[in-house]
């Protein structure tokens, strides 16, 4: 919207009569209003208007005016100061048009200011009335107030949302599971932490210049690997790897041939590709400070661009998933995770849509990340039909993810078969290990004077020795490769990294094996034929271990050259995180239905 459209709309508004009562003359000329996020797609935010008296309601779905972006998914207010121009554009676009009563049938009312407004969240009231003043609007027009009248403005704008899905071609029984959204609490929504949203494996604060940038490429390399759709029925994720090295250079040499502002030129003028490009430096701070909110922005535009090839727009979007869930504190917060769910499914829609068989069934493609949202939100809502309507709005993500589990449940098979000839052959023999192996060369054996079909076998030194060591990570020391996440059969690239294990200290497990390690004894390994959840197997080898969650699920990391005490940490990482997801969805119900 340009800055003329706002001056007229200012305008407008500033010269309409103003009086106490309402054109009725019966009832106050008092409006309340709030803000609501509809997940219905393409998702947008709703301005809802309440005259209290007459229990007169009106809506004007948000940002109005001559905007290249109709659908609305750009404007998404984290704060109530974000919220504020596009509220204050509503509210008086409503009473400029009257709601827009050009497009209803009726009696004409001449457009009227309204004497006051009010609505129910105080940080919403203040940026409002400060951003009316800042827009140029008379002073007696300026003041809203804080009123909580929440549960009778959801009883009213209840009634207006059903009417709208009533009108959706669905069956009776998809409709029930839709709930009324409820308004936007700014004042009680924690600010997200800008840095939440990176994926990131490690810190930069203590690294050289070098480092520093080299980690920022290899973030820019990581983000696509992990946004890339792969088709879910095969394991295609190790051949993403073999020319990485080539991939970094070629970034560097990107990144460092044209500065921001060329690219950004280029993204402003429809070009998608560089739309990513911007919105990855702007993420990442690569030559340039970074900018949360700009990033989006820019994937927003890629994501839209209907000029695009799929694959572009299918990446934007999934590079967008984690923008709305990353570094957020507290319960699970309704809109975003719709939000989130809404990119994931377009995600894979777009480029999955491109793939039919002569059945005309679609060929599923889906990002690692989108997968992965699958696996750690809507799955955990959807289990317990706490939140039905999330397979109601996303059957893409949903369908991809089942297919998915049912390819990894054929590789489990295979794996089993496999692992139980000879078990301890792909299990790490110290008590409390849990890392596995696909292929038996990942392991080393003892090498004492135990029979061959007895001896343990051990996944690193730690476990065959107790080792004393520290990570120095450093790109001399990093060697990308596959990284896969496995939840309940699904399985995820993230990436990988190598580190030095040195100082031998004490033994460890020899003081468990040393009476079994002479030929015609037992095995000393314990329970040898219990194996956890299966995987796809790569080719170069990995190993795997198992990570039990909360809620009665197993994940599995599994990783081709990452080291054990290295997978073991991302494990426990990757727990602590289900158990923040778990814990903030068990209240998104509630947040649908009620007030944040």
């Amino acid at each position: 919207m340009t800055t003329d459209w706002h001056a007229e709309c200012v305008k407008k508004y500033n010269v309409l009569p103003r009086k106490r009562l309402a054109p009725s003359g019966l009832v106050p000329n008092v409006w309340h209003f709030d803000l609501r996020y509809i997940p219905i797609s393409p998702p947008s935010h709703m301005l809802f208007l309440l005259q209290k008296e007459s229990q007169f309601v009106a809506q004007q779905v948000l940002p109005v005016g001559n905007k290249n972006n109709k659908s609305g998914l750009l404007y998404f207010p984290e704060t109530a100061k974000e919220a504020a121009l596009e509220v204050c554009l509503g509210l008086m676009h409503s009473f400029n048009t009257v709601f827009d009563q050009d497009k209803t049938p009726g009696p004409m009312i001449s457009p009227y200011a309204p004497w006051r407004f009010t609505t129910d969240d105080r940080a919403l009231a203040r940026a409002v009335e400060n951003k009316f003043k800042a827009l140029g609007v008379k002073e007696d027009r300026c003041k809203v107030d804080f009123v909580d009248i929440t549960t009778e403005a959801h009883d009213r704008f209840d009634g207006l949302y059903k009417g709208i899905v009533r009108m959706l071609d669905l069956p009776d029984i998809a409709r029930a599971a839709f709930e009324t959204p409820t308004s936007i609490a700014f004042s009680t929504l924690p600010v997200a932490d800008p840095e939440g949203w990176l994926m990131r494996l490690q810190g930069i604060s203590n690294q050289t210049p070098k480092d520093v940038e080299f980690q920022k490429i290899s973030d820019y390399a990581q983000e696509f690997m992990n946004n890339e759709p792969l088709p879910v029925n095969s394991d295609d994720n190790s051949k993403r790897f073999a020319h990485l090295g080539e991939t970094l250079e070629r970034i560097k040499a990107i990144t460092m041939s044209s500065s921001l502002e060329e690219v950004r030129r280029k993204a402003d003028a429809g070009d998608a590709q560089h739309a990513v490009d911007a919105a990855l430096r702007l993420k990442y701070g690569i030559k340039c400070k970074s900018d949360r909110t700009l990033s989006r922005e820019y994937l927003i535009k890629a994501a839209l661009n209907e000029q695009a090839t799929a694959q572009t727009r299918s990446i934007a979007h999934s590079m967008l998933i984690f923008w709305y869930t990353g570094g957020r504190k507290g319960p699970a917060r309704a809109r975003f995770v719709f939000a989130a769910a809404y990119h994931a499914d377009e995600a894979v829609r777009l480029i999955s849509d491109r793939f039919l068989v002569s059945g005309g069934a679609p060929t599923y493609m889906a990002s690692a990340n989108a997968l992965l949202l699958a696996m750690n939100t809507i799955e955990s809502l959807t289990q317990d039909m706490q939140v039905p309507e999330l397979l109601v709005h996303f059957k893409w993500i949903v369908k991809a993810s089942d297919e998915r589990k049912a390819y990894i449940q054929l590789e489990q098979l295979a794996a089993e078969k496999k692992m139980m000839k000879k078990p301890n052959r792909y299990r790490c023999a110290r008590l409390g290990c849990g890392i596995e192996a696909d292929t038996g060369k990942m392991l080393s054996r003892c090498s004492g004077k135990c029979d061959p079909d007895k001896k343990p076998y051990y996944c690193s030194k730690r476990c065959r020795e107790y080792l004393m060591f520290f990570f120095h990570p450093s790109p001399r020391m990093m060697n990308p490769t596959t990284f896969l996440f496995q939840n309940k059969k699904y399985a995820y690239l993230i990436d990988d990294t190598t580190y030095s294990l040195p100082n031998v200290l004490s033994h460890q497990d020899w003081k468990n094996h040393k009476p079994f390690c002479r030929p015609g004894a037992p095995c000393s390994v314990l329970s040898p034929s219990t194996t956890t959840v299966g995987g796809g197997s790569t080719s170069q080898g990995s190993i795997r271990v198992p990570v039990h969650h909360a809620d009665g699920t197993t994940s599995l990391l599994s990783t081709s050259t990452m080291e054990p005490e290295m997978l073991k940490e991302m494990g426990a990482a990757m727990k602590a995180a289900k158990k923040a997801g778990l814990d903030g969805s068990s209240t998104l119900r509630m947040e649908l239905n009620e007030v944040d």
